[in-house]
């Protein structure tokens, strides 16, 4: 699964990244899970970078003090016929499916 990150500041300003920020990639049935109908997932993450000069760190720059827009998406990066193999007879969807925008602010 992967995730894609939309943040900009206040005035709609996009945030800067740094490095590379990497996503792990597996089909392996184990690393999934069946929601039921309601039912969500929860994680944190940490999306800032603490040295944009360290080349082997990934994330976002956030400059200055004030409010961010988080927009985020999942989406499934293999073709549907990948995700056949490993789970016959299952819909798997791929995506993107949006989450609620976020806003934080940082002080």
């Amino acid at each position: 699964m992967r995730i894609k990150l939309n943040i900009s500041d206040s005035k709609g300003n996009p945030v800067r990244r740094c490095g590379r920020i990497s996503d792990e990639l597996s089909v392996f049935r184990a690393n999934y899970r069946t929601l039921a109908p309601g039912e969500s997932i929860r994680t944190r993450l940490s999306i800032s970078c603490n040295d944009p000069k360290d080349p082997t760190q990934g994330g976002y720059v956030f400059e200055t003090v004030g409010k961010y827009k988080i927009e985020a998406a999942y989406f499934l990066p293999l073709p549907e016929k990948e995700y056949e193999k490993v789970f016959p007879g299952i819909r798997v969807i791929r995506g993107p499916v949006q989450a609620e925008p976020v806003t934080i602010d940082l002080k």
